[in-house]
């Protein structure tokens, strides 16, 4: 089973977190890709051909790469050839010694060395087995359908379609029916055809075939029959399940907590949130709505309280993402401090806030994606809530037209969190300890980043829990939806700094506060500051039906 898991995708197994918080042998952290199975060593290099002992079986169409170096490197391709004792076979077993050769130029002679590392990555045996497993949905996560088809000579083939909820559906072909020369049509045909429902939700319960018995039907029609009908039930199935978008409209506007704004709400103000304490004493001299302060180490909250307070400015502190039993103690240290609010992250801490009549913001984490979530954490008591990072542009203003669009915060600028993860990248890689308790905070000292295939380097920081988030090396800016988004009522747009100067940090949010007084153009400033014109994440997930299985390359 290890074998076929390392084969269909793995970067090295490790006993994860059975052995508690050890970041040195939680991640193996040995490459950045599929490896796949360690098939042996070079033993010897003959022309194109390389020698080894295989440690795993291997076949012909097997695909193969040789480890060049430490950064990655690797060439490979496809087993074209294997021979054991000067003998071609098509496939060998684990332990022989066998030479090996993929097409010509696959294995270049001058890369090659004894010694080093061959992969098994691809089998494609085990591809096609893996395959069958998702192709078609178990039976009993499929609905019910009975068809009834009519053939009968001079008439148009028939298909009804039932299940068993109650919706029916019929389709009809498009030409009249001949008289069948060699093979009418029968059950047994009509069933393997029309039956063939795999993936689409449903399966074949029962089929009655009315025919005078002479008739002959092309499979090409059976097909299609087939195809509109499923079309047609998976159409109506789902208008069954979602309510219209006007009954969605007319829940909205019966809504108890869809009130009208006031002429205050109208006006747009600026939360900036600040990851070191330079930037804090940057962000307080400029005229913002509020400063939110998210650091690393949990000794600079009580000074960038101080500094903002002492400017005139008002002052959130952020909590961690994830809330761990055992963790509360951080969030009371914070509460302490006079902070004028909480930026919360999850629910524990919006119930920790509003148990202390503190004034709480839910953070994108909490995932308002429709006027639904934000009506449930507004039951709660947050005062206002932020828009998810899963929305773009057109998703979002349907969000904002749902809801009472004043208390909703948007994050218009900042470089996207693209991984979240208790794995600490910091003490497994330039630490001597396994955890917290003896790592020695080397996250106060160092900076790390992570580069992508692509050559792009992404910073990785560490919450107060230590645990890492990697950010988006490139900014993103929603400045071009500013204008549409204060027309429709928002009043609270965030911009999220990550590792600017403090004089990065005014400039950035300098160019903001032009946008929201109309000072400045929305191109202007993106273009300005380098960012990325993009609100959310891409298209969105919410947008279209996604495949869960699909690999993404």
């Amino acid at each position: 089973e290890q074998r076929r898991m390392e084969l269909s995708f793995s970067r090295g197994f490790s006993p994860g977190w059975l052995e508690g918080n050890n970041h040195k042998r939680l991640v193996p952290g040995l490459s950045s890709a599929k490896r796949g199975l360690l098939l042996g060593q070079i033993e010897a290099i003959g022309g194109d051909r390389i020698v080894l002992k295989a440690k795993h079986p291997l076949a012909l169409g097997d695909g193969i790469a040789v480890a060049l170096g430490q950064n990655d490197d690797w060439i490979g391709g496809r087993v074209y050839s294997i021979r054991v004792d000067d003998r071609e076979v098509n496939r060998v077993s684990s332990g022989q010694s066998v030479s090996i050769a993929g097409r010509h130029g696959d294995f270049q002679k001058q890369s090659l060395q004894v010694g080093q590392s061959v992969f098994k990555n691809d089998d494609p045996a085990l591809n096609r087995e893996l395959r069958k497993s998702f192709s078609r949905l178990p039976r009993e996560s499929t609905s019910a359908v009975h068809l009834t088809f009519h053939a009968h000579i001079g008439e148009r083939p028939k298909l009804e379609a039932r299940t068993q909820t109650g919706l029916e559906v019929k389709v009809e072909g498009a030409q009249e029916l001949e008289e069948a020369r060699k093979r009418p049509i029968d059950f047994q045909t009509a069933r393997e055809k029309l039956g063939r429902l795999g993936g689409s939700g449903y399966h074949l319960e029962s089929l009655e075939l009315i025919s005078d018995g002479m008739t002959m039907v092309p499979v090409s029609m059976l097909n299609e029959l087939r195809r509109m009908a499923i079309e047609r039930l998976s159409s109506l199935d789902q208008s069954s399940k979602h309510p219209t978008a006007d009954r969605r409209k007319a829940e909205i506007l019966l809504s108890p907590w869809k009130l009208a704004p006031s002429r205050e709400s109208m006006v747009p103000k600026l939360n900036v949130l600040c990851r070191t304490l330079d930037q804090v004493q940057a962000i307080s001299q400029l005229e913002v709505g509020e400063i939110c302060v998210d650091f690393h180490d949990v000794r600079l909250y009580e000074d960038a309280v101080r500094v903002a307070h002492q400017a005139g400015r008002k002052i959130r502190i952020a909590s961690v993402r994830m809330q761990k039993p055992g963790e509360m103690g951080l969030l009371s240290r914070l509460a302490r401090l006079g902070a004028d609010g909480l930026l919360a992250r999850n629910l524990a801490a919006i119930q920790f806030g509003l148990d202390r009549d503190m004034d709480v913001i839910a953070d994108f984490s909490l995932n308002v994606t429709n006027h639904r979530s934000a009506e449930f954490l507004s039951d709660l008591g947050v005062s206002r809530f932020t828009a998810s990072y899963d929305l773009n542009r057109d998703q979002l203003t349907d969000l904002v037209d749902s809801l009472p669009s004043w208390r909703l915060e948007v994050v218009i600028h900042q470089h996207m969190p693209m991984f979240h993860m208790e794995h600490c990248v910091f003490c497994a890689m330039i630490s001597p300890g396994t955890n917290k308790t003896n790592c020695g905070r080397p996250c106060d000292e160092h900076e790390v980043k992570l580069r992508d295939r692509v050559g792009a380097v992404h910073p990785l920081h560490a919450d107060v829990a230590c645990r890492n988030t990697l950010y988006n090396q490139k900014a993103q800016s929603g400045a071009e939806a500013f204008d549409d988004l204060c027309h429709r009522g928002v009043q609270w747009f965030r911009v999220e700094l990550l590792e600017q100067t403090p004089s990065e940090a005014k400039t950035t949010v300098q160019s903001y506060l032009k946008l929201l007084s109309g000072k400045l153009d929305a191109a202007e400033v993106w273009r300005q500051l380098g960012a990325i014109n993009r609100l959310g994440l891409t298209r969105g997930t919410l947008e279209a039906g996604r495949q869960p299985l699909a690999i993404v390359d």
